[in-house]
């Protein structure tokens, strides 16, 4: 009996240990079943975007109201959460955005490990950069972490013609599980 009482015991910590290892978003791991992070997404404020849909909810996130929250899956385990914060046809808007949430984010994780922001820095005016994002540019940044990875960047809807800014946060564990399907 106490032999088995250990083993439960080691297999809860281990368990546990392994949950905080996964990078979270809005403190709840990205780990799980759509299900079980879809109700603790919705402890948190957030309202399903479809009726008993696990994917697409609404929330209010990081001092931007209404975003769009998706919740990927691979194999029923959550792989990855996506939130568009901004969607705008202005360049401007999407710019002031990305560069807010750039620096909030290199506060909290440092420095990016990686930067696609070329047409940031080019000489070209501001409507020019924006139909780059059009015609298939994208900016962007990913911010490293020991248990995952997160990923801002700025890119363009074709379906309504309008740029959006978004922030992944993304558990590369299960994420590899699309592997397995090669």
């Amino acid at each position: 009996m106490k032999r088995i009482l250990q083993l439960v015991v080691l297999s809860l910590l281990v368990s546990l240990s392994a949950s905080a290892q996964t990078i979270t978003f809005m403190g709840i791991p990205v780990d799980g079943t759509p299900a079980t992070f879809a109700q603790k997404l919705i402890a948190k404020g957030a309202k399903r975007a479809k009726t008993n849909s696990n994917k697409y909810f609404y929330m209010n996130y990081a001092g931007f109201s209404s975003c769009l929250v998706i919740v990927s899956s691979i194999h029923n385990k959550v792989s990855d959460v996506t939130v568009r914060v901004c969607q705008s046809n202005k360049w401007n808007d999407l710019y002031i955005d990305y560069w807010d949430l750039k620096n909030r984010l290199t506060r909290k994780y440092g420095e990016p490990v990686f930067e696609f922001e070329d047409l940031l820095y080019s000489g070209i005016s501001d409507y020019e950069k924006y139909d780059a994002l059009q015609n298939g540019e994208s900016i962007g940044c990913k911010f490293n972490k020991e248990n995952g990875y997160v990923r801002l960047c700025i890119g363009y809807f074709e379906y309504d013609y309008k740029g959006y800014v978004t922030i992944s946060y993304i558990n590369p564990k299960n994420k590899a599980l699309a592997d397995d399907d090669l």
